[in-house]
């Protein structure tokens, strides 16, 4: 494993961790209440969690020891991304520490493949060994 991505995971889940996901915002618009109230909409989470229900929700995925950690990579982007997936969810954050998405599928491994530019890291206790 690049060993340059592990200590990126690691950074981000600590800082997390810390901190809560960071949220793209602006005055007027948060990606984060964004997200939040379109999985609701899909009812892929229950329709009373609030912000701070889903970002735990994400800090769970990302925090499971089991869970596979990927780099989203392609030519055309302006940054790497790292995705933690746990077969239905996708938690996808920027190197730049950035959330992108948290999205439902009914199965990761058809949407997460090599030939996409998603190259797999290893397992999220693998990414914390010494």
């Amino acid at each position: 494993m690049d060993s340059n991505y592990k200590s990126i995971v690691r950074k981000i889940v600590s800082a997390y961790n810390e901190n809560g996901p960071i949220w793209k915002q602006t005055k007027k618009f948060h990606s984060g209440y964004f997200h939040l109230e379109k999985r609701k909409a899909r009812n892929e989470i229950p329709k009373d969690w609030s912000l701070n229900d889903y970002n735990e929700f994400i800090l769970s995925i990302m925090n499971n020891r089991e869970n596979n950690v990927y780099v989203y990579i392609l030519k055309h982007f302006t940054q790497d991304y790292i995705v933690f997936e746990d077969g239905n969810w996708m938690v996808i954050v920027g190197t730049n520490f950035v959330m992108e998405t948290c999205m439902y599928r009914k199965d990761t491994s058809t949407y997460l493949k090599s030939d996409a530019g998603y190259i797999y890291i290893g397992k999220v206790k693998e990414v914390f060994e010494q």
